[in-house]
């Protein structure tokens, strides 16, 4: 685990390179900033020459040489990653060479030995030089120190040695006067890491937070950056073309273990706390994981999970020098591993009044690491069974504290549950009745009730069963719901009808009138706006629901469309119709014999907004978009501030992001679960497409929003 520093801080001053180390397994990495980039030019362009130590690894660096020959010579480049020696400082200059191209990209240069020596044609001894092979943080054959020499033009020249004493570096490092050079590659995002922030660490979490909530908000405590070599997941080729340096943050949270509740008429009474709590856990991608080996022969601890859906299981593996370093920043915070990794928690407390809950929480220290991308790999919990607090409050707690129904969830794809602590089955009443029961009288609905939907036409009185909902990723005061059906052994969704589909019905007195059918109920899809229903209050004890956008559409005046004249468009149609479509778009796809294996390594640039006209791919100009037709005349649309704005609007508030430059770098590292071999794989992207007509029907234009935040993958 490795914090990173600057390169200007070595450069103004040279005796911090000898610092070592802050803890054990862990080491710098060194980041060329702003004001350590050479310059050439006269300062107007950049140099990416590199003459001295310390190294940056936030560049790619290319080490060239110059062959000389009858002929003119020629150049040899070889690509490679330089990662200082853990648990050494700077200024022992030992770096790790990792290979960065060509079949064994990935994996570590190692020197050759004695015994590796070969001849040449006049019996002569030879270096051969050894293949790359995997990483292996204590064969000293994989570590090489460098330094630098004065020429005899007292220019600076840099060379590289084995720290084996019997060995001796591939030959591109071997030979002397080669030079190095760097970039900066799209996947070396790196930030700043600076590792444990001991003050923030023994502030805690702030506790005031509802006991709805399983846990408070997390703090991130510490940062640091572990090489792709320390972490097993795929092929090294795979993860360097994902993500070269993992992030590893140490978080901070309060996390629920106990609840109960004191109900109204009950006399107050002692809480006896009598629970196992284990204090380590380990996720992968979100499920649980478990240790399957501590240590194998190259000293990886490896994690296996299941997925109870699928059956699908997911592994990972850490070096064992990062699970020691993880142990050893838990235990200096006072953590006790427990026997067999869970401790007895044994507690009493007295409650606080009648009517109230309580809640039992534990500090829970989670190393989070991510992938260069800030995808999910693994969360590693230790639970510090020695810092204990209790939480009491109303059961009320939404009547009490309106205000926390506007709270946002916590993280994308989540919500809240509201859980009633009455005992009776709740009632909604949408029209007058006689009741038995004490009705639900306000929002929000509870979800630990099956609740009954009653209402009264004419003489006729209808009684439904269903449950309801809170949408995910959606405040509680946004008032909507899924509804699902409570009698269907299925378990399915109500759907929207909608107008399109209205139809002439007789009624009894008043001849004719136009109803829409109601749909089948479907299987439950997040993504289906026809299954998302808002709730309203009514006066009374009476509610009313309906579609969150019944018909998808809207209708704009001439004015705020341009295209011709307006006196063109006012003859053509003085209103444009504009609809909102979702659909599922494929960004990559690929067959088994192009990969050689069950991991396949996405990364696609997919583009945020994709404009047409008739179908025919446009440039947005400010305010208009262009393109040509089929004759190769220019076709020109423009669309009012105001739409772009309120189109924008629509996609911010359901997560669609709009990228860098229009455009989002999707880097993903998918694995075939199932027991067959596969055929073919596909990624699939989430379109929103707002479609511009004509009242005619004619098409105008289309504008696609790219969710490159929604992406499913099949294989066949």
């Amino acid at each position: 685990m490795y914090t990173t520093r600057p390169l200007s801080l070595y450069k103004n001053a040279p005796e911090a390179i000898s610092l070592p180390p802050e803890g054990p397994n862990s080491g710098y990495l060194v980041l060329q900033d702003e004001e350590s980039t050479p310059t050439c030019c006269f300062g107007l362009c950049k140099n990416p020459s590199i003459k001295d130590l310390p190294f940056p690894q936030n560049k790619l660096l290319t080490i060239e040489y110059h062959v000389h020959s009858d002929q003119g010579g020629y150049h040899t480049y070889d690509k490679v990653y330089l990662i200082p020696v853990v648990n050494q400082p700077l200024s022992s200059n030992r770096y790790y060479a990792i290979k960065a191209d060509g079949k064994r990209k990935g994996e570590a240069y190692a020197s050759s030995k004695e015994e590796d020596m070969g001849t040449c044609c006049f019996f002569f001894p030879r270096v051969r030089d050894v293949k790359p092979r995997p990483f292996d943080p204590d064969d000293i054959y994989q570590q090489f120190e460098f330094s630098t020499k004065n020429t005899c033009t007292n220019s600076k020249m840099l060379v590289a040695q084995s720290i084996a004493p019997d060995g001796h570096p591939p030959r591109f490092l071997r030979r002397h006067g080669w030079e190095m050079s760097g970039q900066t590659p799209k996947n070396f995002i790196m930030g700043e890491a600076h590792g444990l922030d001991f003050a923030l660490r023994a502030h805690l979490p702030d506790f005031s937070f509802p006991l709805s909530q399983e846990s408070s908000n997390s703090v991130v405590v510490g940062k640091w950056y572990c090489p792709f070599m320390f972490i097993k997941e795929g092929t090294e080729k795979d993860q360097v073309q994902i993500s070269v340096f993992y992030e590893m943050t140490l978080e901070q949270r309060w996390e629920r273990f106990y609840t109960t509740q004191n109900s109204c008429g009950q006399a107050n009474r002692a809480i006896n706390i009598d629970v196992v709590v284990p204090t380590e856990m380990v996720r992968i991608g979100g499920n649980e994981a478990m240790q399957v080996e501590q240590n194998d022969a190259t000293g990886v601890v490896w994690f296996k999970t299941i997925d109870g859906n699928k059956g699908a299981e997911a592994e990972v593996g850490l070096s064992k020098l990062i699970v020691e370093r993880m142990v050893w920043e838990e235990e200096r915070g006072g953590w006790v591993k427990g026997k067999e990794k869970q401790v007895r928690v044994v507690k009493e407390e007295e409650y606080g009044g009648m009517g109230t809950s309580y809640g039992c929480y534990v500090m829970v220290e989670s190393f989070v690491l991510r992938r260069n991308d800030g995808s999910l790999v693994l969360t590693y919990d230790f639970r510090h069974t020695h810092q204990l607090r209790g939480n009491w409050e109303p059961l009320c707690l939404y009547k009490s504290h309106p205000d926390l129904l506007s709270v946002p969830p916590e993280g994308p794809g989540s919500g809240y549950l509201i859980l009633e602590d009455a005992d009776d089955v709740g009632y909604i009443t949408t029209w007058s009745g006689k009741k038995t029961r004490e009705p639900i009288k306000d929002l929000p609905f509870p979800q630990n009730k099956l609740l009954t939907v009653e209402y009264t036409s004419g003489e006729d009185n209808y009684v439904d069963e269903a449950a309801f909902i809170p949408f995910v990723d959606q405040l509680l005061s946004s008032n909507r719901y899924y509804v699902i059906v409570a009698k269907d052994d299925d378990k399915k969704a109500y759907t929207s009808g909608k107008k399109e589909e209205e139809k002439p019905k007789p009624y009894c007195f008043c001849g004719s009138g136009i109803y829409i059918p109601d749909k089948p109920p479907k299987t439950l899809d997040s993504y289906d706006i026809d299954q998302q229903f808002e709730i309203f209050k009514r006066t009374g004890e009476s509610f009313s629901a309906r579609s969150v956008d019944p018909d998808r559409k809207w209708y704009g005046p001439f004015m705020f469309v341009r295209e011709g004249t307006q006196k063109e468009q006012m003859e053509r149609t003085m209103f444009y119709k504009l609809t909102l479509e979702q659909r599922w778009e494929r960004i990559s796809a690929c067959k088994n014999g192009d990969v050689g294996g069950n991991t396949v390594a996405l990364t696609v640039v997919v583009p945020t907004e994709v404009v047409r006209i008739s179908w025919t791919e446009a440039i947005p100009e400010r305010d208009e978009a262009k393109t040509k037709n089929e004759m190769g005349l220019q076709v020109k649309i423009g669309l009012s501030l105001v739409i772009i704005e309120r189109m924008t609007w629509e996609q911010e508030r359901v997560g669609w992001v709009h990228g860098n430059e229009k455009q989002v770098m999707v880097a993903r590292m998918e694995k075939y679960q199932g027991g067959d071999s596969w055929q073919k794989f596909g990624c699939y992207m989430l379109v929103e497409q707002f479609v511009l007509k004509r009242l005619d029907r004619s098409l105008v234009l289309t504008y696609d929003f790219n969710h490159t935040n929604r992406i499913r993958c099949k294989w066949e």
